[in-house]
């Protein structure tokens, strides 16, 4: 698989938000590490909840069909973009998956996930342009607001209140849940 690392911490945003856990960060093509090797790593770590995320990691299925099934016993996330149906061999070992849609066309894909009862879908809100491409996807879609989750943009704090301004809002009219990024509220080092 392609890495970019992982790292065990509390997970800082998502439906896992707050939980000890381990990010997974895939890449396209910045290390080619080996399935065996991650694993020996991840049998190291604590947290038995893994978070994959990072460049689309259903464009690397055939390593994960492989990967999940050594983990067994692990809580599994995977984030995607939405526009590459999960293998068959995948589907029942994920125990959610967090959908950021890319898609501007109902596919099969979408339609796989939007009926999955493991599927939520974070949108990242940071502008209110942000909102009209949300509401249009979630329509199109026709996504259930139980299953809408929203997370901020921004680099800076600052940046981030401005977009949890907006959320709050959206929060308040639609009744969505706001995923707050821990990493503005957790010390550093």
């Amino acid at each position: 698989m392609h890495t970019t690392g992982n790292k065990e911490c509390v997970i800082p945003e998502g439906i896992q938000t707050g939980r000890y856990g381990v990010y997974l960060y895939l890449s396209e093509n910045d290390k080619n590490i080996s399935s065996d090797l991650i694993l020996k790593v991840l049998e190291k770590k604590k947290s038995k909840r893994l978070v994959i995320k990072g460049y689309e990691p259903l464009a690397q299925q055939r390593e994960l069909i492989y990967f999940l099934d050594k983990l067994k016993k692990w809580k599994i996330e995977i984030e995607t973009n939405g526009t590459i149906m999960p293998d068959v061999l995948i589907r029942d070992q994920v125990d959610y998956w967090c959908v950021v849609p890319k898609e501007t066309e109902q596919t099969d894909p979408m339609l796989f996930f939007t009926q999955n009862k493991k599927s939520y879908f974070k949108f990242y809100i940071g502008k209110k342009e942000d909102v009209q491409n949300m509401m249009e996807l979630i329509s199109l879609f026709g996504i259930p607001t139980e299953k809408i989750m929203l997370a901020g943009k921004g680099k800076t704090l600052t940046e981030y209140k401005l977009s949890m301004e907006i959320m709050i809002q959206l929060a308040k009219e639609f009744d969505f849940t706001i995923s707050p990024d821990m990493r503005f509220l957790m010390p550093e080092g």
